[in-house]
């Protein structure tokens, strides 16, 4: 409550607010900030770092294997676990999966997932893998995400994220840096990052039944996954390359930048 005050306080004072969405913007609308003073900027992401890691088949043949992913269908989620990402849904989608005769691997990676694996011991039996171990390489330069995700992303065939809601979503701009068909839900925020049919389908949030059936259209559609595949890589590149979004403020820091008397 007292930051919600500080801010109400504090951000109509500034000169220009960046919003990573428009859901941010409107947001700032309600403490009574007038658009003028609002720049809608997303967060981005590397487009050549996953470019490179895209045409490594080597790396990516490495990967598939050391996971044992063969000729399955690889499935990624990532992010930490928290409740509001929806991963605890995952063992019972992959279960439905597997009752509809898809033989797959899914990746849940990311800060704490390993607590999945305690809390559904039936995980190994799903072919569901939980790791936390993906972090900066010893020698390897600061980048989020490390290496060692993006050559995951772009190992993978499909990423799902069950969420239940997104301030931004950046997990889903790194898997369409990667060029993957992604599955999510219409959550908020997920709508601003998003567009049905284009770079992604969303299932209803919270709905089980639902997100494995989108899931399913995607596996059993090697046209429309493509499809998905290329628009989210033509988005990433245009709206969310980060020599894209630092353009973006270097323009807003020129506008609000006063001239010297």
């Amino acid at each position: 409550d007292k930051i919600d005050e500080l801010a109400k306080l504090a951000y109509p004072k500034y000169d220009g607010l960046v919003a990573l969405t428009p859901t941010v913007k409107k947001e700032y609308n309600e403490l009574g900030i007038p658009d003028e003073k609002i720049e809608i900027i997303p967060n981005g992401a590397d487009f050549a770092k996953f470019a490179k890691a895209r045409s490594d088949e080597q790396q990516i043949c490495e990967i598939r294997r050391k996971f044992g992913v063969g000729d399955k269908k690889l499935i990624l989620t990532t992010g930490r676990y928290h409740q509001k990402k929806g991963f605890d849904f995952i063992p019972e989608i992959a279960k439905k999966l597997k009752a509809d005769g898809v033989d797959f691997k899914w990746i849940i990676a990311g800060n704490g997932v390993d607590g999945i694996k305690s809390k559904f011991p039936e995980c190994d039996d799903l072919g569901i893998i939980c790791s936390s171990d993906f972090t900066k390489s010893e020698g390897e330069a600061f980048s989020l995400p490390p290496a060692s995700l993006i050559n995951l992303y772009c190992a993978a065939d499909i990423y799902v994220l069950p969420t239940l809601i997104e301030t931004f979503g950046m997990v889903l701009v790194e898997a369409m840096a990667a060029g993957l068909p992604i599955v999510t839900t219409d959550a908020p925020g997920v709508n601003d990052v998003i567009q049905e049919g284009e770079n992604g389908l969303k299932a209803k949030t919270e709905n089980i039944d639902d997100i494995t059936k989108t899931v399913l259209k995607v596996l059993n559609n090697a046209e429309l996954s493509s499809q998905l595949s290329e628009k989210s890589l033509q988005m990433a590149k245009k709206v969310y390359d980060w020599k894209v979004v630092t353009a973006k403020y270097i323009s807003f820091y020129k506008k609000l930048i006063k001239p010297e008397k």
